[in-house]
């Protein structure tokens, strides 16, 4: 089930420049949120302030889960961008394993079957190092939207994809997006076609 994010009053400061201030909204649960803006409005660090990542300079964010308070935020949230590092000393079948070690995959979803629906089963013994950047943001994406969580949150995520891939990642998100929250930052309109609400920065 998705979680519920109020953000109150909320702001970004860097050095003596506010990104951004005064921002209150609330995130629903299961809510299929956009947020839009030109290059450097803040979308990148909304994002992560929004999904606990980052401390806001005023304001505060809370979150809630089947109406309660919810504490321990990181063992339920899912979250990727391009810049995120994947351990590319690992092949994509050891990055597998210890994934799985710490966060479950969604039911019914093994290793096999993700790295099939990655198209990099051929390839799961290869180091990560070697994967081109549209393999490596195909596997953050996956990991993002097949592991067991309540928030997904996405930072440019069709960054370095092909037209069929971008197409392979909405598909992806809709079949197993299901119940849960999910915020979106981005420049390309595409990214958004599931999302059902914007915050314009």
């Amino acid at each position: 089930m998705g979680l519920e994010v109020d953000l109150i009053d909320v702001g970004k400061q860097f050095r003596h420049r506010w990104i951004f201030r005064g921002l209150t909204t609330t995130i629903g649960p299961g809510e299929r949120l956009a947020i839009t803006g030109p290059n450097g409005a803040g979308k990148s660090t909304l994002l992560k302030i929004a999904c606990g990542l980052l401390t806001p300079s005023a304001g505060k964010v809370t979150y809630r889960s089947s109406g309660q308070p919810l504490d321990h935020l990181l063992t339920r949230l899912n979250f990727t961008a391009p810049y995120v590092g994947l351990i590319e000393e690992f092949s994509a079948e050891e990055l597998m394993a210890f994934h799985t070690r710490h966060r479950p995959l969604l039911d019914g979803w093994t290793t096999r079957r993700f790295l099939e629906v990655c198209q990099l089963y051929p390839e799961r013994h290869k180091i990560i190092r070697h994967y081109s950047t549209g393999m490596q943001q195909r596997l953050r994406l996956a990991l993002a939207i097949l592991t067991d969580g309540d928030l997904i949150g996405l930072d440019e995520p069709t960054s370095n994809l092909d037209d069929h891939f971008k197409q392979w990642f909405m598909e992806l998100l809709e079949t197993n997006l299901g119940d849960r929250t999910l915020i979106i930052a981005s420049n390309e309109m595409f990214d958004f076609k599931l999302c059902t609400r914007k915050v314009k920065l």
